[in-house]
């Protein structure tokens, strides 16, 4: 990532200079899992920081992948606790992607869990989560299953790929739908659930 002084945006590094006002992008710093972060001492960290929090403040669905938690990194876990609490959650959803024991998961972060009342899925691979299942649309998905009582399934499924060239290529069809403003999901078949079913029968 590249981080334009002039602008205070951030942009992707491959652009060279910023696609605003054409000033040379500085690169973007890492912010490494130290107990008592100083965000504030680079802008360009602040910043992103500061839109993480909102991001988090905003989510319904919250899918932690490849971030352990570590007790070194208090400050920032604290700060991602306040931001994730100060909404109402209990239909929001938790899922966490990790090799850890479960319990060990569910007691590292607990702070986000009880927010959702207890709405956590914790796998061991990628390819099991809801990540993988609606890529690009896991809210989507997550709300159709959950409270439209709909049970069909999504036709691109994330899978293993020989290059970002192919994943690209597969997207493709949710970019398409996207640069439409059409956010729904591509499916392979619709079944409601035998219950709705019955419900509507009565």
């Amino acid at each position: 990532m590249g981080y334009c002084d002039n602008c205070d945006r951030i942009f992707e590094i491959v652009e060279k200079n910023c696609p605003m006002c054409g000033k040379k992008l500085n690169a973007q710093p890492l912010l490494y899992p130290i107990k008592n972060k100083n965000n504030n001492q680079d802008k360009s960290i602040s910043e992103a920081w500061k839109a993480f929090l909102e991001i988090l403040k905003e989510c319904s669905i919250l899918s932690i992948f490849g971030y352990g938690a570590p007790l070194s990194d208090t400050d920032a876990i604290e700060s991602m606790a306040s931001a994730f609490s100060s909404t109402f959650r209990k239909f929001d959803f938790v899922e966490i992607i990790d090799i850890k024991p479960q319990n060990q998961l569910l007691d590292e972060w607990d702070p986000f869990l009880k927010e959702t009342n207890y709405h956590v899925k914790c796998y061991t691979n990628l390819f099991d989560s809801i990540i993988a299942e609606f890529p690009r649309r896991s809210i989507e998905g997550y709300c159709q299953r959950n409270f439209s009582l709909w049970w069909g399934e999504s036709a691109i499924k994330l899978k293993k790929f020989q290059s970002v060239w192919e994943l690209g290529d597969w997207l493709q069809p949710l970019i398409d739908k996207e640069n439409n403003n059409d956010y729904s999901l591509i499916t392979t078949t619709f079944t409601e659930h035998p219950e709705a079913e019955y419900d509507n029968n009565r």
